[in-house]
């Protein structure tokens, strides 16, 4: 819940060289949230970006695991649906993998474990259409 806080100088201690007193805090008065802090699994997203070379195409990708464990303030870790991850398809023309860090986008939800997930992304080649006759050079018929 919501706790009052009151700060006094004497409730004040810090490390610095040399002699000092806290003189004055201002403000001296602050409210603080206080909620229980809970770990849950959430499913993780991958998000491409990019231009694969040119003409492929990207599959659906595929973290593995597909899931972390985070930890944090109930409220935020009860809100947050998934995590996202962001993987480059710049110049794959075939199919790859990368491994990529996680984080969760909450400076208050920590990713527990893993701390990274290997991605294989399927890259569709571009199909090439040769015809026997675009091969041939025309015969010269004027002889």
């Amino acid at each position: 819940g919501t706790v009052p806080v009151t700060l006094r100088p004497e409730d004040v201690r810090f490390s610095l060289a040399g002699d000092f007193d806290v003189v004055s805090i201002t403000p001296d008065r602050f409210t603080i949230q206080v909620e229980p802090r809970i770990e849950a699994v959430k499913p993780i997203r991958v998000e491409l970006f990019g231009e694969p070379a040119a003409g492929a195409s990207a599959g659906v990708p595929e973290p593995l695991p597909a899931t972390a464990t985070v930890s944090g303030p109930e409220s935020r870790v009860v809100r947050l649906s998934s995590l996202t991850i962001a993987v480059s398809l710049d110049g794959h023309a075939r199919t790859f993998t990368d491994i990529v860090p996680i984080a969760s986008g909450d400076p208050l939800v920590r990713v527990e474990s893993p701390a990274s997930v290997r991605v294989q992304v399927p890259m569709q080649e571009p199909e090439l259409s040769i015809r026997f006759e675009d091969l041939v050079e025309p015969s010269d018929s004027a002889s």
